[in-house]
Parts: structure tokens; C-alpha cells; sequence
């Protein structure tokens, strides 16, 4: 019994010559039955077409221009945000001097109500 396992040194064609064993080292590997050629044929995956460079530089194009429309509806939101937290900000500055004024006022209110009763009493 060999050990050694090598390929054929002709083509094995089976009965009904449908197959023919195939190696990577075969110098027949063109050679194709006429059933096997048959059934490739119908079977065969089309290869992809490349597009052409003008398909491809217009949707280039296009993806660029809706990318810049993208952008520039985007940095108009944000202006609007940024101008919108500034309006909150001085708001806030201007509530924040509100209510000190009020406080203070209040605390003189409350003195001027001491300074009352302790005349009274």
C-alpha cells in the first residue's frame, strides 16, 4: 500500500464523463467536459461591472453637496443654540441682580418693622 499521495498522471474520467478530477498542479485545467461546460455556463456568476469614472465623480459630487448642505444646516442650528444661551445667560445675570436688589430691600423693610416695634414698646 502507498503512502505517498500524489495526482494522477492522466485525466480520470468517470463513466458517464460528467467529471473530470482537477488539480491545482493539472496542466488540463482548461479542458472542460461538454455536460460540466454546459452546467457552468448556466450557473456562472456575472462579474461586477465598474462603474464608469463619470458615474463615479458624479455621485462623488453629489455626496460632497448633500455633506455641505449637512453642514451647514447643522452650524445653523448651532448658531441658533449659541445665540439662544446667551439670551438665557444675561437673563440670568439680570434675575440674579433682581434678587439681590429685592433682597436687600427686604432686609431693610425688616429693620425699619424692629426699629417700629421697639419705638412702640
Amino acid at each position: 500500500m502507498s503512502t505517498q499521495r500524489t495526482p494522477p498522471n492522466t485525466l480520470n474520467l468517470s463513466a458517464n464523463k460528467t467529471r473530470i478530477q482537477l488539480h491545482g498542479s493539472d496542466p488540463h485545467l482548461n479542458i472542460h467536459m461538454e455536460s460540466d461546460n454546459e452546467c457552468s455556463t448556466l450557473t456562472r456568476r456575472q462579474k461586477r461591472k465598474i462603474p464608469e469614472p463619470s458615474e463615479e465623480s458624479s455621485l462623488m459630487q453629489e455626496l460632497r453637496r448633500m455633506f455641505n448642505d449637512f453642514n451647514k444646516q447643522q452650524n445653523q442650528k448651532i448658531e441658533t443654540l449659541i445665540t439662544s444661551i446667551n439670551e438665557i445667560k444675561q437673563q440670568n445675570v439680570e434675575i440674579r441682580e433682581s434678587i439681590s436688589f429685592l433682597s436687600a430691600k427686604y432686609d431693610d423693610v425688616l429693620k425699619e418693622l424692629e426699629h417700629i416695634k421697639k419705638k412702640i414698646v
